[in-house]
């Protein structure tokens, strides 16, 4: 019993590793890619992933690191010589041996008198006959028979008086979205993605917290994930709350509200930029308003993918700007966002590559509507797709200006 049960806790603690894989290792590759949009890891894995062995993975770009986590991930099957998976009989062989073997069946309930007193007893047994007996479970088994059913709950006087034909009371409506929560901004990578109305109702009406003045009841978030609506509405209520506000106008930028439905789309202005940059300088020549405009994009991957964010007012050139108003700053990329960013926060970073960097007022448009008309969304995510595949070659090398920028 004592090396059943050793070997069954070796087992169940630590699991079966993955077979040695060599060069001539037959795989099956999932062909539907598990990695993260994006990253290298997805490309080398679109490469790869039709690759029959070690050897060939390799020579289409695999890692060998990289078979060896699709393996223990479930992503990539080892083959046997006959083409079968290998890992499915292992399992099944592991499982088997982890079964323990069957207990004998329990001995019958013990005979034991009842309903007869000790004198009844005498009297029979004087007399040659047995006393009466029944069949009755020893004192153990009847505790656990009466756990294991526990007794029915008494029926209240008054229910028992209420007429039958009764009406049923009318459900409860559901708490107005004004009571929703705001979820910590740094949320991390727990909970569910799913995309339900149902869930995003119930995120929304969390625990009402220090931004319960802030009324976002006129936003939806049908069909968006629970991750993005718990992030998305915590930011909207720090953002358009009176704290944050007065934080907003104490560091120079200032969040608008553009999308009220989903609260994925904000409008951004930068203040109070430093008068002894470039930037500042040109803005003052050309007698512009002495701050910049921004339009944030939050995807529906958010916070776990980064926010897309272009220049729409004025028209800038040189530094870390593109024709297009498209932003060269690696945190907006996947490769260098990190999920605990706040918006308040990317305003700032922004702010400052603008204000230490070698940007300048390239046009100045429309000064009334405050728009240029080579600029637009579209051509924007062009810029932005060429700085993602700039910069998946290795680090960025021409953030040296945020050294000088404290937020």
């Amino acid at each position: 019993q004592v090396s059943y049960a050793s070997s069954v806790s070796r087992l169940l603690c630590c699991p079966a590793m993955p077979p040695k894989l060599t060069d001539t290792t037959p795989l099956s590759f999932r062909q539907e890619n598990p990695k993260r949009s994006g990253s290298k890891a997805h490309e080398r894995f679109e490469k790869y992933k039709v690759a029959k062995t070690m050897a060939e993975a390799i020579r289409l770009g695999a890692l060998r690191p990289d078979v060896v986590n699709d393996v223990k991930q479930g992503f990539c099957t080892v083959l046997d010589g006959d083409g079968n998976a290998a890992a499915a009989s292992a399992a099944s062989a592991a499982a088997s041996a982890a079964e323990p073997p069957k207990l004998a069946a329990s001995p019958p309930a013990k005979k034991r008198r009842v309903g007869v007193g000790a004198a009844a007893e005498s009297a029979a047994a004087a007399k040659g006959a047995p006393a009466a007996a029944v069949w009755e479970p020893s004192p153990a088994r009847a505790a656990l028979q009466q756990q294991a059913s526990p007794a029915r709950a008494p029926i209240p006087p008054a229910a028992e008086a209420a007429p039958t034909e009764a009406v049923a009371a009318p459900a409860e409506e559901p708490p107005a979205a004004t009571s929703s929560a705001a979820a910590a901004p740094s949320e991390g990578g727990g909970g569910s993605s799913g995309s339900s109305a149902g869930a995003a109702t119930a995120a929304a009406r969390g625990v009402v917290g220090k931004y319960a003045d802030v009324d976002l009841s006129f936003a939806k978030l049908d069909g968006k994930p629970l991750k993005f609506v718990r992030r998305v509405m915590g930011e909207a209520k720090r953002l358009l709350s009176k704290q944050g506000l007065e934080e907003a106008k104490r560091d120079g930028y200032s969040f608008s509200l553009l999308d009220r439905e989903n609260l994925s789309k904000w409008a951004v202005t930068l203040s109070d930029l430093n008068p002894d940059g470039n930037l500042a300088k040109d803005l003052k020549g050309r007698k512009l308003d002495s701050c910049i405009d921004l339009e944030v994009s939050l995807p529906d991957g958010f916070p776990m993918e980064p926010p897309f964010v272009r220049v729409t007012y004025p028209q800038l050139t040189g530094g870390y700007v593109f024709q297009h108003g498209g932003i060269c700053f690696e945190p907006l990329t996947a490769k260098g966002w990190a999920p605990s960013m706040t918006m308040p926060a990317l305003a700032i970073a922004i702010k400052g590559i603008l204000d230490y960097g070698e940007v300048k007022v390239a046009g100045e448009g429309n000064r009334a509507a405050r728009t240029v008309p080579g600029y637009s969304e579209e051509g924007a995510r062009k810029d932005h797709n060429y700085i993602v595949s700039a910069h998946r070659g290795g680090e960025g090398s021409s953030y040296g200006s945020l050294k000088h920028y404290s937020s």
